[in-house]
Parts: structure tokens; C-alpha cells; sequence
């Protein structure tokens, strides 16, 4: 069973046949192509004693194989390894492991095998934690440990030993699976409110929240559970009463009212009355919600109740993650009112991060876009403070060059910033560049983030030896997840060896991946190498069939699939959408029929590609050959596009960089409500632009022309 102290570690270090039966009889040849081609029957006849034979192959083996053991299943047998690795399986000599080695075998050790030989390894691995100089990795290993630790005990049923005791444990930290199946056999000898809110706890973590609302209730109106007052409590408390409560308003008084209780104790921490003040606005604004969707005025009052409880809790927040979100709720309020710009205005002083923030910016930009307010667009140009997030910048300077409000000097002065600035946003790039006539390239134009930070972050001190040594044993899916857990810093150099492996091995989603990660931190120019890292080519022959049988262009194929799957061909949605072109059932049921498959499978990337082509070609042909209408459609659906353009009075590409008429096609962009729909329109037409400039000798202006 995997444990929530587990899941931490799990996520930082887990990774996932040969007829010798000795490994001293293998060569480091034989020993890898053994394990690519996953035959373990090394270690069948293999005694306990003689897994130390691995670090003849170096340090690094021991870890390498035992996570081959693991994805086979091989627990034991991996354990063996790891202890070889450790050096606490008395296999090995004294100084046969090295660092980082010797700590991923330690780390393997405490994750998986019988909770006592976990325990025991634990207690290992924080004792040589607490050495003068010992090689730690994370920076918070120690306390992951340390919750690991007590969890082994619950599991084990060693109560007495778990620090703080047991219902100190339950009340701190969010239920787990494990938490969860033990509370039953727990002694009987605690308070007896701490099993009444454990057991709401457990209703929550099952998700019945009715039940857990009806258990809850009462305990708001118990002083008694002032033993149990946490954060992880009154989290699932207020989730109780938000999910599982028939009467918003009602609920809201109980928290009302146990605050005003618990306000002048002394002993209650501020952030449980923060908590307490929280979820009672949440509770009058879903009240509020409720009454206006009906249509009662009595909406206004829970709002202004709304707003009342988050200011309080506003009051008491000490950390900065609590102010974001009190003012998040605060300013989704004063949108609900028709006064967002005010309430932009009043707290832009007070918020910690801008870009929590930024949300609540598009909002507005939507709103007004809407509305043909550009003198708003303006008006929040000039109170946003410069810390905002910069992609919300550039738009906004972009919007406000396309207003018409501005001189001609003055646009071409927000054009080139929206060009130039320090942002990611390549969609407002390459519109800007062909509203300037600009041709990008290499290597400035298409870098997703121009400055560095003023200190270059270091990679962790042996990262390279281990990602390279994925790919040397042949365990190219760990490659990308291990790099994003030894992340801020990653060479380009050794991204783009890398990438070469995992696109070698098919894994092109997780070498596009990596490569996108190593230029976050890189201060390297960006060259045509890296592009074509970025924005990759397979399936080659596959999308030039498509795109000639169906007439649309290769290089918005590839930049469709990248943008609908990272050209993951067994990509599945949430929703259940499939495959490179990630196709719902339903329309792939339809272009079927059209096409006279009777038998068809979506992972196959020849048939996704075919069906995902044919469907945009149709959504252009019904869209009076208009791409990007049809690419809004392809992700929202073909009824809404029609419904938003009769809304906009009408949609007329972009005949020019002041177009008057018809709303302009990258207008209109900035109007859609789905957020998903504008942001995917964004990623396609920016992504085509690369491949245009890429592989096709397209200029940008061109792009930007053929697509709107």
C-alpha cells in the first residue's frame, strides 16, 4: 500500500530475459542488452550475498537494475540491489558506493518492500542525514523522512511510538489511504472527539460529502474540538459544508458562529480563524450564486455578506498564499458586482504575487473586449503595477496598439514592446512582428523567455551522471520526470543528447519536454537546433499524406498535434479525447463513416493523424475557408463559434492592422468566453509560425494572413 508520506519521495525518486546466472559471468554489454530487452533470470539463482557484484559495473548499476527489478515487479530482488547500492546489505565493500548513488538506493529502500524493512531503512537514512556534510537530496528529504516514519508506525500498528501521538498526526496532515484504513483498529483509549472528526474526515476523503456535512455539523457547535483545531481539519470541514450542504447560507452561520467563540481564546492560531472566516464567505457567495441564477434580488445581500467574511479573513492571513487567495475571492466578488476595475484598483497595493492574479486580469480584458471598451484597456494599463505578469503585459500592450486610440507613433511603440519585452507570450510576438513586418528567427524572435535570472540556478550536484544513466540502462521514460524533480537548471548540451535518446526510444513528448525545460533556465541563444527540439517533425510521412489528401498545410498540421497532444500518441484527455489529434469518440465515430472505415484505433498515430486532417479540413469548408474560426471550432464546437460570431456583429480576419467593419479575427480571439478556446487558439497560430519559418520558408505576416 503506497502511503501519503510516500507520495513525495515517490514523485522524486521512483523510476519503472539474460541466461547467466551469475552476474560476474556478464559483460557490461550483455548486462544492457539484457535489461532492454527486460530478461532478469540474472538474478534467479542469484544468492543474497552476491547482489554486491553489480558495482563491478560501476556505482551506478546497483540503482539502474534495481528499478528494472521494480517495473518487473521484482520487489525482493530489487531490495537486494538496492542494499547492495546502500551498503547496508553487507554485499559490498566498504567504499564501492559513491554519491548520488548510494542515497537514490537508500531512498528506493525506504519506498518499497514490508513496512518494517521500509522502517528500518528510514531510520538509516535519517541517521545519515544527520551527519556533518551528508549528502542530502531534496533540501527537505529529512522531513519527508520524518512523515514517512510515522506513517511505517501507524501502518505497523505501533501507535505509542508516533510522535506527538495519533490524534495529533490524524489532525495536522491531510487523510491518506493508509491513515484512512487504519483508523478503525486505532486504540480506543483517545478522545472521543477526535474520532467523530476523523470519521467526518474519512466521509470527506471518500468523497460522500453529504454524509460528511451531517457529521460535521454537530462538531462546529462542539467547543470540545478545540484539541483538533488544524488546518487539514477545517480544509475538509468548509469542503464538507461546500459540497455536501443543501443550504449555503445555513452552513455558513456554524462557522460564523465558532468563530465568534474561538475569536478571544488566546490559545486558537490565527489561521484557524482565517479558515473559519474563509469558508464562510464561500458559503454566502455559493448562496449568492444560487439566488441570482434564479433571478432574486436577494443575491446583492449575500454578496455583500461575501465580502464581509473575506475581508475578515483577509485580516488574518499571515502567509502570503492566504492574501492571494482571500483577494482572489474578494475581486471574483466585485466582478459578480460590475466593479472588478475598483476592486483591481483597491488591492493591487495589497497582493503578494501579480501573476496569481492573472486570471482576474483576463477577466477584465475579456469583459471589456466584449463590450468594445478599449478606454478600459487604458484605464488598467495604468494602474497595473510592473511586477504583473509579463505575458499579461505584452497582451495588453498589443490590445491597446490594435484600439485605434493611440497616434501611429504610439502604436508602433506598443508594437515593438509587445514584440520586444521580456515575456513568453509568442503569440503576441509574432502578431506584433507582422504588424510591424518583421520576419522572426533565429536566435532571439522564438525564445520562450528572453531574460535569465540575474543568478543562474545550479543543477544538483551529480544530476547528470543519473540522467544519463537512464538512458545508458535503458530507462528513457524516467529521463524527463527525473529532470523535472532535479530542475531549476538544465545545460543545453545535455538536454539536447537527451531529447536525441528519447526521440530515438519514440518518446517524442517527453523529449519536446525536456527541451522546453532547459531553455527556461538557459542563457544560450536560441538557434535553429533548439527549434527543432521545440517543435520536432515525427510522423513525417504520415502528416504529408494528410495534409495533401485533405488540402491543409503541413505545417498547421504539425502545429495542431503539438498543441493537442505533445505528439503523444496514446494521449487521453480527460474529457476522453484520443491520440495525436486527440478526437472524441463521437466525431471520430462520424469521420469514420465518411471515410468508410469500419475498424478503426485512435492510438494508431497513421489513422488519428488522417482523421484529425480530414475533420479541420471540414470545420474550413464550413466555415467559409476561415483557419482560425475552424480551429476555434475544433476545440469548442462549430455550433458555439457561429453563435460568438453573430455575437461579435461579425468576423473579418485581419484585413489590416486598424481593420474597421466586422470585428477583426485576433479581436474576436480576445472575446471568446472559454479560456481553453482562446489559449488554444493562441498556441496553434504561434506554433505555426515556428514550423512556417522552420521548414516551410513562410514569413510570419504570411502565417498570421493565411490563418486569420
Amino acid at each position: 500500500m503506497l502511503l501519503s508520506g510516500t507520495c513525495f519521495l515517490l514523485f522524486l525518486f521512483s523510476g519503472t530475459s539474460c541466461g547467466a546466472s551469475s552476474l560476474k559471468k556478464l559483460s557490461r554489454a550483455e548486462l544492457l542488452s539484457a535489461l532492454q530487452a527486460g530478461n532478469y533470470h540474472f538474478t534467479d539463482t542469484l544468492s543474497p550475498k552476491k547482489y554486491g557484484d553489480a558495482l563491478k559495473f560501476g556505482p551506478e548499476a546497483p540503482y539502474y537494475i534495481g528499478m528494472h527489478l521494480l517495473k518487473a515487479g521484482k520487489t525482493a530482488e530489487a531490495r537486494r540491489m538496492f542494499e547492495a547500492g546502500a551498503g547496508t546489505g553487507g554485499q559490498n565493500r566498504k567504499n564501492d558506493t559513491k554519491e548520488p548513488f548510494r542515497t537514490l538506493c537508500m531512498q528506493q529502500l525506504c519506498l518499497y518492500g514490508p513496512a518494517s524493512e521500509r522502517l528500518r531503512s528510514v531510520g538509516q537514512r535519517l541517521n545519515q542525514i544527520q551527519k556533518d556534510g551528508a549528502f542530502k537530496f531534496p533540501e527537505n528529504e529529512d522531513e519527508t523522512l520524518r512523515d514517512l516514519h510515522a506513517e511505517l508506525l501507524i501502518e505497523l500498528g505501533r501507535f505509542d511510538e508516533v510522535p506527538g501521538g495519533v490524534p495529533q498526526w490524524y489532525s495536522r496532515h491531510p487523510l491518506s489511504a493508509l491513515l484512512a484504513g487504519r483508523f478503525e483498529s486505532l486504540p480506543e483509549n483517545y478522545p472521543p472527539e477526535f474520532y467523530a472528526v476523523t470519521a467526518a474526515r474519512i466521509s470527506m476523503y471518500k468523497r460522500d460529502y453529504q454524509r460528511a456535512w451531517t457529521q460535521v455539523e454537530p462538531l462546529l457547535e462542539n467547543t470540545d474540538i478545540r484539541d483538533f483545531l488544524y488546518r487539514a481539519v477545517f480544509s475538509d470541514f468548509g469542503r464538507a459544508a461546500l459540497y455536501g450542504s443543501p443550504n449555503y447560507a445555513a452552513s455558513a452561520v456554524y462557522f460564523d458562529r465558532l468563530f465568534d467563540r474561538l475569536y478571544a481564546d488566546p490559545d486558537v492560531s490565527r489561521e484557524i480563524l482565517y479558515m473559519l472566516a474563509f469558508y464562510s464567505s464561500r458559503l454566502y457567495g455559493r448562496e449568492a450564486e444560487r439566488f441570482g441564477q434564479k433571478g432574486y434580488a436577494a443575491s446583492s445581500g449575500y454578496l455583500e455578506l461575501a465580502r464581509t467574511k473575506m475581508e475578515t479573513a483577509l485580516s488574518f492571513a499571515d502567509v502570503d498564499e492566504d492574501t492571494d487567495t482571500a483577494i482572489w475571492y474578494l475581486l471574483n466578488t466585485a466582478f459578480a458586482e460590475g466593479q472588478l476595475f475598483e476592486g483591481i484598483q483597491k488591492y493591487r497595493t495589497v497582493w503578494k504575487n501579480p501573476d496569481f492574479f492573472s486570471d482576474i486580469i483576463d477577466s477584465y480584458l475579456v469583459d471589456r473586449l466584449t463590450a468594445k471598451d478599449f478606454a478600459g484597456i487604458y484605464r488598467l494599463s495604468e494602474i497595473l503595477p510592473d511586477s504583473m505578469d509579463r505575458d499579461i503585459l505584452a497582451r495588453i500592450d498589443y490590445l491597446k496598439a490594435r484600439s485605434g486610440l493611440s497616434s501611429a507613433e504610439e502604436t508602433k511603440r506598443l508594437f515593438e514592446r509587445a514584440f520586444d519585452e521580456d515575456h513568453s507570450a509568442l503569440y503576441y510576438r509574432v502578431l506584433s512582428a507582422a504588424a510591424l513586418d518583421i520576419r522572426l528567427g533565429a536566435p532571439h524572435s522564438f525564445a520562450p523567455k528572453i531574460s535569465t535570472p540575474a543568478e543562474k540556478p545550479s543543477f544538483p550536484v551529480g544530476a547528470e551522471a543519473i540522467l544519463r544513466g537512464y538512458a545508458e540502462y535503458h530507462l528513457p521514460e524516467q529521463v524527463y520526470p527525473a529532470a523535472v524533480r532535479m530542475y531549476p537548471s538544465l545545460p543545453l548540451s545535455l538536454a539536447r543528447d537527451l531529447a536525441a535518446k528519447l526521440t530515438g526510444a519514440g518518446l517524442h513528448s517527453q523529449a519536446l519536454r525536456l527541451s522546453i525545460l532547459s531553455l527556461r533556465s538557459s542563457s544560450e541563444p536560441i538557434t535553429d537546433l533548439e527549434l527543432g527540439f521545440l517543435y520536432p517533425r515525427p510522423w513525417r510521412d504520415e502528416i504529408s499524406a494528410a495534409s495533401i489528401r485533405f488540402d491543409v498545410p503541413e505545417y498547421l498540421l504539425y502545429a495542431l498535434i503539438r498543441t493537442e497532444s505533445f505528439f503523444q500518441a496514446d494521449a487521453v484527455s480527460h474529457a476522453g479525447a484520443m491520440g495525436l489529434t486527440q478526437m472524441m469518440r463521437p466525431t471520430a465515430g462520424d469521420v469514420a463513416r465518411k471515410l468508410r472505415y469500419s475498424e478503426y484505433d485512435l492510438t494508431d498515430p497513421e489513422t488519428n493523424i488522417t482523421f484529425g486532417a480530414f475533420y479541420l479540413a471540414e470545420l474550413i469548408g464550413r466555415l467559409d475557408g476561415k483557419i482560425m474560426p475552424a480551429l476555434f471550432a475544433y476545440n469548442a464546437g462549430i455550433t458555439r463559434i457561429r453563435n460568438w460570431q453573430r455575437t461579435a456583429g461579425g468576423v473579418n480576419g485581419i484585413t489590416g492592422w486598424n481593420a474597421a467593419g466586422p470585428m477583426a479575427g485576433d479581436l474576436f480571439l480576445e472575446t471568446i468566453p472559454i479560456a481553453e478556446t482562446r489559449d488554444y487558439g493562441r498556441k496553434v497560430l504561434a506554433a505555426a509560425a515556428v514550423y512556417g519559418y522552420l521548414y516551410y520558408q513562410k514569413t510570419t505576416g504570411q502565417i498570421v494572413r493565411e490563418l486569420f
